[in-house]
């Protein structure tokens, strides 16, 4: 497994100018360290509880303590720095939430006008996938990216559906390398790793899908910037376009070689 400090970026990923200004960005998770120096801004936000009847309550912050969602609000705010970033927190004392909690989320995404949603999380249980794809398609209908986090050859749900972006995490590829597999059911390869913390090891940061999700999801907004229009399947087929080949592939060609 290699480690990378979380910073370096290949130029030529740059995408010119794009910097995902104005692009709304909702990150589904544990809230947002607005003051972080990795995140500085934060454009609103809310925490998600369910009253003793059963219905949402949308409740004013957005306070992180677990420290999830603000690494990965870092990485969308090192590749998307113009983007809006909208905190949505369902996850408290625990990454565990009810599927009733993060469908409201999605539900108050889709209320705000957000263009590119990112979920840090995911269930194996197909008991669920109606509900999920109900409110997702919803938010494709309306021209929403939805970006969720799954693993390699896995159901995981909402990263399967057609209408989400489901990314996998490569251990070993860096920051900014990202591909796509044709046939999986979690289509996109990326970094798993956060931004790296100054002073302490990045072995001792959070990794995994949670953050190769929002490294795509990153890239989605700068793809929403320049062509602010686009639907899901449009900017899946962007990304495609802009992809790597496969680890495999490379592995493949270096032996042909």
């Amino acid at each position: 497994m290699k480690v990378f400090d979380g910073e370096a970026i290949p130029s030529e990923l740059a995408w010119g100018r794009l910097t995902g200004r104005g692009v709304k960005v909702a990150l589904v998770d544990s809230g947002i360290n607005a003051h972080h120096s990795h995140v500085g801004w934060v454009a609103g936000g809310v925490t998600i509880h369910f009253d003793h009847e059963g219905r949402p309550t949308f409740a004013d912050g957005y306070q992180d303590r677990l420290g999830h969602g603000t690494a990965a609000a870092g990485i969308i705010r090192l590749r998307a720095p113009e983007a809006h970033l909208y905190a949505v927190k369902i996850f408290e004392a625990r990454l565990t939430a009810k599927i009733e909690t993060v469908v409201a989320a999605l539900e108050w995404a889709i209320g705000e006008g957000t263009k590119v949603v990112n979920l840090s999380l995911g269930t194996d249980n197909a008991v669920h996938r109606p509900l999920l794809e109900q409110v997702c398609q919803k938010a494709a209908d309306q021209g929403i990216i939805i970006v969720a986090s799954g693993e390699e050859a896995r159901l995981h749900y909402p990263a399967a559906l057609s209408m989400v972006i489901g990314v996998a995490m490569d251990p070993d590829y860096p920051p900014g390398h990202f591909s796509y597999k044709e046939g999986d059911p979690v289509e996109f390869r990326a970094c798993g790793w956060p931004r790296g913390l100054p002073g302490i090891p990045q072995v001792r940061n959070l990794r995994g899908p949670s953050f190769a999700s929002a490294h795509i999801a990153a890239l989605c907004a700068l793809v929403a910037e320049e062509n602010p229009e686009a639907d899901v399947y449009k900017i899946r087929g962007m990304l495609r376009e802009r992809s790597f080949p496969p680890r495999s592939e490379c592995l493949q060609k270096e032996v042909m070689v």
